[in-house]
Protein backbone atom coordinates (compact mmCIF):
# COMPACT_ATOMS: atom_id res chain seq x y z
CA UNK A 1 0.00 0.00 0.00
CA UNK A 2 1.43 3.56 -0.80
CA UNK A 3 0.30 6.73 0.37
CA UNK A 4 -1.21 9.06 -2.76
CA UNK A 5 -1.38 12.90 -2.59
CA UNK A 6 -4.74 13.33 -4.55
CA UNK A 7 -6.29 16.63 -5.69
CA UNK A 8 -9.20 17.91 -6.78
CA UNK A 9 -9.49 21.45 -7.93
CA UNK A 10 -6.32 22.52 -5.41
CA UNK A 11 -7.41 20.96 -2.84
CA UNK A 12 -4.93 17.99 -1.93
CA UNK A 13 -5.07 15.09 1.02
CA UNK A 14 -3.15 11.89 1.26
CA UNK A 15 -5.11 8.65 1.19
CA UNK A 16 -3.37 5.53 1.77
CA UNK A 17 -4.72 3.01 -1.19
CA UNK A 18 -3.06 0.30 -3.37
CA UNK A 19 -3.01 1.73 -6.64
CA UNK A 20 -3.35 5.52 -7.83
CA UNK A 21 -6.83 4.62 -9.05
CA UNK A 22 -8.50 3.54 -5.46
CA UNK A 23 -7.23 6.47 -3.85
CA UNK A 24 -9.10 8.84 -6.46
CA UNK A 25 -11.91 6.71 -5.94
CA UNK A 26 -11.88 6.92 -2.25
CA UNK A 27 -11.33 10.46 -2.45
CA UNK A 28 -14.47 10.71 -4.59
CA UNK A 29 -16.81 8.32 -2.84
CA UNK A 30 -16.33 10.11 0.67
CA UNK A 31 -17.08 13.75 -1.18
CA UNK A 32 -20.32 15.83 -1.24
CA UNK A 33 -20.33 16.95 -5.06
CA UNK A 34 -24.16 18.78 -5.67
CA UNK A 35 -25.39 16.39 -8.24
CA UNK A 36 -29.25 17.36 -7.48
CA UNK A 37 -30.09 17.74 -11.00
CA UNK A 38 -27.30 17.19 -13.32
CA UNK A 39 -23.96 14.82 -13.54
CA UNK A 40 -20.86 16.29 -11.87
CA UNK A 41 -17.38 15.53 -13.73
CA UNK A 42 -15.02 15.10 -10.93
CA UNK A 43 -11.23 15.25 -12.48
CA UNK A 44 -8.50 13.64 -9.85
CA UNK A 45 -4.96 14.15 -9.96
CA UNK A 46 -2.78 11.46 -8.05
CA UNK A 47 0.83 11.16 -7.52
CA UNK A 48 2.49 8.42 -5.62
CA UNK A 49 5.31 8.89 -3.34
CA UNK A 50 7.79 8.68 -6.59
CA UNK A 51 6.21 11.97 -8.17
CA UNK A 52 4.20 9.39 -10.80
CA UNK A 53 1.20 11.97 -11.68
CA UNK A 54 -1.72 9.81 -13.04
CA UNK A 55 -5.58 11.77 -13.89
CA UNK A 56 -8.78 10.24 -13.29
CA UNK A 57 -12.34 11.78 -14.30
CA UNK A 58 -15.33 10.08 -12.44
CA UNK A 59 -19.53 11.22 -13.10
CA UNK A 60 -21.45 11.95 -10.42
CA UNK A 61 -25.43 11.12 -11.51
CA UNK A 62 -28.27 12.57 -9.85
CA UNK A 63 -30.88 10.54 -7.98
CA UNK A 64 -34.23 10.32 -9.66
CA UNK A 65 -36.58 12.68 -8.14
CA UNK A 66 -39.47 11.07 -6.98
CA UNK A 67 -42.53 11.51 -8.93
CA UNK A 68 -44.36 14.26 -7.59
CA UNK A 69 -48.01 12.76 -7.78
CA UNK A 70 -47.97 10.46 -5.14
CA UNK A 71 -48.31 7.52 -8.00
CA UNK A 72 -45.53 4.45 -7.43
CA UNK A 73 -42.93 5.82 -9.78
CA UNK A 74 -42.86 7.90 -13.20
CA UNK A 75 -44.15 6.95 -16.63
CA UNK A 76 -41.25 7.67 -18.96
CA UNK A 77 -42.09 8.70 -22.97
CA UNK A 78 -40.38 9.92 -25.43
CA UNK A 79 -41.25 12.19 -28.24
CA UNK A 80 -39.98 13.36 -31.32
CA UNK A 81 -37.29 12.08 -33.56
CA UNK A 82 -37.80 9.41 -35.81
CA UNK A 83 -41.05 6.78 -35.71
CA UNK A 84 -38.45 3.47 -34.94
CA UNK A 85 -36.60 5.72 -31.57
CA UNK A 86 -38.54 8.39 -30.57
CA UNK A 87 -37.26 10.97 -28.37
CA UNK A 88 -33.17 9.88 -29.68
CA UNK A 89 -30.84 12.22 -31.25
CA UNK A 90 -27.52 11.80 -32.68
CA UNK A 91 -24.64 13.43 -30.81
CA UNK A 92 -21.20 12.83 -31.68
CA UNK A 93 -20.33 9.29 -31.28
CA UNK A 94 -23.49 8.85 -28.74
CA UNK A 95 -26.94 9.77 -28.63
CA UNK A 96 -29.43 12.46 -26.48
CA UNK A 97 -32.44 10.63 -25.58
CA UNK A 98 -35.45 12.68 -23.62
CA UNK A 99 -38.33 11.19 -21.84
CA UNK A 100 -41.00 13.00 -19.35
CA UNK A 101 -42.99 11.78 -16.96
CA UNK A 102 -46.74 11.63 -18.08
CA UNK A 103 -47.33 12.10 -14.45
CA UNK A 104 -45.68 14.68 -12.94
CA UNK A 105 -43.92 16.49 -15.99
CA UNK A 106 -40.03 16.41 -14.90
CA UNK A 107 -37.76 15.79 -17.73
CA UNK A 108 -34.63 13.42 -18.25
CA UNK A 109 -32.34 14.10 -21.00
CA UNK A 110 -29.53 11.76 -21.03
CA UNK A 111 -26.09 12.57 -23.61
CA UNK A 112 -24.15 9.37 -23.73
CA UNK A 113 -21.24 11.36 -25.62
CA UNK A 114 -21.53 14.29 -23.09
CA UNK A 115 -17.82 16.02 -22.40
CA UNK A 116 -15.78 16.08 -19.69
CA UNK A 117 -12.90 18.56 -18.17
CA UNK A 118 -10.73 15.87 -19.35
CA UNK A 119 -11.33 16.38 -22.98
CA UNK A 120 -12.78 12.79 -23.03
CA UNK A 121 -17.06 11.76 -23.15
CA UNK A 122 -19.13 10.70 -20.57
CA UNK A 123 -22.79 9.80 -20.24
CA UNK A 124 -24.36 13.17 -18.40
CA UNK A 125 -27.97 13.17 -17.05
CA UNK A 126 -29.84 15.80 -16.50
CA UNK A 127 -33.37 16.44 -14.45
CA UNK A 128 -35.47 19.50 -15.57
CA UNK A 129 -39.08 20.28 -14.18
CA UNK A 130 -41.69 22.51 -16.42
CA UNK A 131 -40.92 26.31 -14.93
CA UNK A 132 -44.38 27.39 -14.34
Amino acid sequence: MKTYTVDVDGFEIEIAADCAADAARAYVDDGEWGADEATVFIPVRTTDPDGETEWFSFAIHPCEPKCTDGRRGHDWHREGGIAENPGVWGHGGGTVTTETCRHCGITRQTDTWASTPDGGHDTRIQYQREVE
